[in-house]
């Protein structure tokens, strides 16, 4: 009975250690090129939020923190030739109350495309304060990229934000 229980024990140990790893993500980036650093910056961050009994997933985010331009390239290290496609948002907070409606590429001033079959180029446009709403601006868009990486079929989700406060003129 004692080695019954000692195997039980044991074995939820080994299942409840390995709620903890995080994997890599599925398809892994370099950033190769940033024209603007000081506003467009990359990062690498495990998905940490709530308890799940699966290997927690790594992602990238991208942040920009103004609305000027900028260009971001991005080279799949682990794959040769990759798809992606995107949507676009955008948050206006106005007097603490916040809206979300979706928006094109243009309105939020990103676009991406593939060069040499596994390089992102993700470029941010300058958006004209005259054109945009008051309040804190939050832009949105998400990026799934696709790819095959031994020999599966694999996606990864770039999360990119631009952010900006925008002051009523007077």
């Amino acid at each position: 009975m004692r080695i019954y229980l000692l195997t039980i024990i044991s074995f939820l140990a080994v299942f409840f250690s390995s709620c903890d790893e995080v994997k890599d993500s599925p398809i892994l980036f370099e950033a190769t090129s940033n024209t603007n650093p000081e506003y467009i910056k990359l990062s690498y961050q495990p998905d940490e939020i709530g308890i799940t009994f699966a290997p927690k997933e790594s992602r990238y985010f991208i942040y920009s923190y103004t609305y000027i331009d900028g260009d971001l390239e991005l080279t799949c290290t682990n794959c040769d030739n990759i798809g992606q496609s995107t949507d676009f948002s955008f948050s206006i907070i106005e007097d603490n109350v916040g809206k979300s409606i979706s928006a094109t590429g243009e309105e939020v001033g990103i676009s991406v495309e593939i060069a040499d079959h596994k390089t992102l180029r993700i470029h941010f446009a300058t958006l004209s304060d005259e054109e945009l709403p008051v309040g804190f601006l939050g832009a949105r868009a998400t990026i799934k990229v696709y790819g095959r990486v031994g020999g599966k079929d694999v996606t990864t989700s770039i999360s990119v934000y631009r952010s900006n406060l925008r002051s009523p003129t007077e």
